[in-house]
């Protein structure tokens, strides 16, 4: 509860400085001169972007002997994205995930490999795209890239301690002494583990289609970037957008607020203005990323209470 409480804080707090810099009429101006086409189109994309990543999803799920739909990963996505809105960070939502994936196929160990992999393969490729957006851009400095190259090398480096199968035993063998006194968190830790080491043996070519794919979801989401920034008339090359979004992405994995709440307005205020954004612009763009979201929730609070009225319907029914 304490924890819940300080991320409420932060964003807060986050909120009111932006708030205390960049006056709110200049934002609601900004926000009522954008394009209403275009933010109608890329919310239709952010929402193809689910079906995508269910794909994502249910192709590493059959990589590990799980037969979960692309249709049905995209349903759980939804739903995640809704209770998102009231958790703080991604790892509350990736629990959730992981609940809901447990309803589908009981394979708890493979369902939290599935969700850890599925995000470091993800992040990994973002990074990288946003590497080779920030060479092409001419205006970014040395500066920006080493973060995203420091990014690179450390999921890099987690994703060999877990997928290269001597490192992930010499890592089993080292908790094994350490969890020793709980025999349930070691068993369930191990199986973890050894799901990891069984995605070691996994095909070249299994692997690339995985990447193929997240490489589509991370480039609809440069695109829906651009839109949303020409929706506003920022003007801001959509090479430079495509390094912004993989900060925002990493940012806001980071369980400090709610749904990015302040940690995405904040950093794009921050990164734009080099690119001539005015402040109301760069928060008015992370508006509407904060849109994107609620939309996709909106999805998803439909769905769940479709299957809830479902389940309840058998119980509720009257004999005839």
């Amino acid at each position: 509860m304490t924890r819940v409480l300080l991320r409420c804080l932060v964003s807060l707090a986050l909120i009111s400085v932006i708030l205390y810099l960049v006056p709110l009429s200049a934002i609601l101006s900004s926000l009522q001169e954008a394009s209403l086409p275009i933010v109608m189109v890329t919310l239709c994309l952010t929402t193809g972007m689910i079906f995508i990543g269910g794909l994502y999803a249910s192709t590493l799920a059959r990589i590990q002997g799980q037969v979960i739909s692309a249709g049905r990963f995209a349903h759980i996505s939804f739903t995640t994205t809704f209770y998102g809105l009231f958790l703080p960070g991604a790892i509350s939502g990736g629990l959730i995930r992981w609940q809901k994936l447990n309803q589908v196929h009981d394979d708890k160990a493979r369902n939290a490999t599935n969700i850890a992999m599925g995000r470091l393969i993800s992040l990994l490729v973002a990074s990288l795209l946003g590497i080779a957006c920030w060479a092409l851009d001419r205006q970014a400095g040395i500066r920006e890239g080493l973060f995203l190259i420091g990014a690179v090398a450390g999921l890099s480096f987690l994703y060999i301690l877990v997928m290269h199968s001597p490192l992930s035993g010499w890592l089993e063998r080292q908790l094994e002494d350490s969890l020793s006194r709980w025999p349930k968190a070691h068993a369930a830790l191990r199986r973890i583990l050894r799901s990891f080491s069984e995605l070691y043996r996994t095909p070249g070519y299994e692997l690339l289609r995985l990447m193929a794919i997240s490489v589509a979801y991370h480039l609809c989401g440069v695109l829906a970037f651009f839109l949303f920034s020409s929706a506003l008339g920022l003007g801001v090359d959509p090479f430079a957008l495509g390094w912004i979004r993989s900060y925002v992405l990493i940012a806001t994995l980071l369980p400090i607020s709610f749904a990015g709440i302040g940690v995405r307005e904040g950093l794009l205020t921050l990164l734009l203005p080099a690119y001539g954004v005015a402040p109301s612009g760069a928060v008015a763009l992370g508006l509407l990323l904060l849109l994107r979201n609620l939309s996709n929730a909106l999805i998803g609070a439909v769905l769940e209470a479709d299957s809830t009225l479902n389940r309840r319907s058998p119980r509720t029914t009257m004999p005839q």
